[in-house]
């Protein structure tokens, strides 16, 4: 297991109060590149949480959202199904792959590619179901303090409206040269069993 727990709270996780963080960069915006994968299927509420917050979005370069039903999934939409095409027309920084009828770990892989390909340095992991709140001086000066460290996942806190607030492991620093497995519980992964490019689990 390669997460590395910096476990103080901070706008997004972590609450930076070490000595060694004791400058702020700031500014609102981002001094690296910053992705926000999404995977979703007809559950609006988390992506419109992110969407409509102003410091989140601003801070964000691209939400790459991955889209569609489950494969062998037959679950009939609840919202209209041009609800996502209408945000695209509101939202600029949205980038949309459809995947109807894949896995679960295929949809989650394409994020992946999409950081890669979009130079990204860091990636935030969410579901559809949930959200993040930024503080962006605190998050510049925590991306700063890891940027040089070895390990490529760290804790943030995300939240889920009237459910839970919850720290997890959804923060990852480039190179993503991350991918998904097969499993032998039937493809019952979450966010885990996540493995480099030289086969080293990131988080489990």
């Amino acid at each position: 297991m390669s997460t590395t727990d910096i476990r103080v709270h901070s706008g997004i996780g972590i609450d930076l109060n070490t000595h060694a963080l004791l400058f702020l960069s700031l500014t609102s915006d981002s001094i690296f590149k910053v992705g926000v994968g999404i995977n979703y299927w007809d559950d609006p509420k988390g992506l419109i949480q992110i969407l409509t917050d102003d410091i989140v979005y601003d801070y964000v370069d691209y939400f790459f959202i991955i889209n569609g039903r489950y494969k062998g999934r037959r679950d009939a939409p609840v919202n209209h199904p041009n609800y996502l095409s209408d945000l695209m027309g509101i939202y600029d920084k949205l980038i949309v792959t459809n995947m109807d009828d894949y896995t679960q770990i295929e949809k989650r892989n394409m994020y992946w590619k999409h950081a890669g390909t979009s130079s990204m340095d860091y990636m935030i992991v969410c579901d559809s179901d949930e959200y993040i709140k930024i503080k962006p001086d605190t998050l510049n000066c925590l991306l700063q303090t890891i940027q040089d460290r070895p390990e490529q996942c760290y804790p943030v806190e995300q939240r889920m409206e009237g459910v839970m607030t919850m720290t997890r492991p959804r923060l990852f620093k480039a190179p993503f040269d991350f991918g998904h497995v097969e499993s032998d519980k039937d493809n019952t992964i979450s966010h885990g069993s996540l493995y480099n490019g030289d086969g080293v689990e990131i988080i489990n």
